[in-house]
């Protein structure tokens, strides 16, 4: 009885999320095809296609910038096919990373400052305080050649200062996982939440 009062009462959530959820139609984002990543912060739209940020206003979806482009120099950066544009929006700064290297914008779009990665499996630089949090993968030789994820922070001068959290790479130990895991984590007013999946908690 308990089991199918226990049913009853998750229909009936099930059923009250669907009368309430519901998605509209509310535009169409010019001048972008295949947008590779979508986020929104405040009042603006950010979608990120190529080497290009394209900056819409909420709600009405008006195209009022375009920041970024390819090339070597200060503010541009170059691309992969296995790897796009990573783009990050904080309170003071839009970060795009590349493969290669930071780029710092302001809230404007206007070029600030970029960091060079101190080596390619980088996968995220994100600034807290006056340090880095640098999200990486790292392969160990000696242990069956397996790879790790690895979350540590780093000194403005990108010199690893501590190690918060590591978990193994997808596969190793001639195992692989189906549905393959990362490390999760999240900066919020200067603090650092990390998600320890693997281990059934947070």
């Amino acid at each position: 009885m308990k089991a199918v009062s226990n049913i009853m009462i998750a229909l009936g959530i099930i059923m009250l999320m669907s009368t309430v959820l519901k998605g509209e139609r509310i535009g169409v984002l010019e001048r972008i095809l295949k947008p590779k990543m979508i986020k929104v912060y405040e009042n603006q739209l950010f979608a990120v296609e190529g080497h290009q940020i394209y900056i819409y206003s909420l709600p009405d979806l008006k195209l009022k910038q375009v920041i970024g482009k390819k090339g070597d120099g200060p503010g541009e950066y170059k691309l992969d096919p296995s790897r796009p544009l990573i783009v990050t929006i904080a309170e003071k700064y839009i970060i795009a990373e590349s493969r290669y290297k930071v780029v710092y914008f302001d809230r404007k779009g206007k070029y600030v400052k970029e960091t060079k990665k101190s080596n390619f499996s980088t996968l995220q630089v994100l600034p807290i305080g006056d340090q880095f949090l640098v999200y990486r993968y790292v392969s160990i030789v000696p242990e069956k050649n397996q790879t790790w994820f690895i979350l540590s922070i780093f000194s403005k001068e990108m010199k690893e200062i501590t190690e918060l959290h590591r978990q193994k790479f997808f596969s190793y130990e001639d195992k692989l996982f189906v549905m393959p895991d990362n490390i999760n984590f999240r900066i919020y007013r200067d603090k650092i939440y990390v998600e320890k999946s693997l281990e059934g908690y947070i």
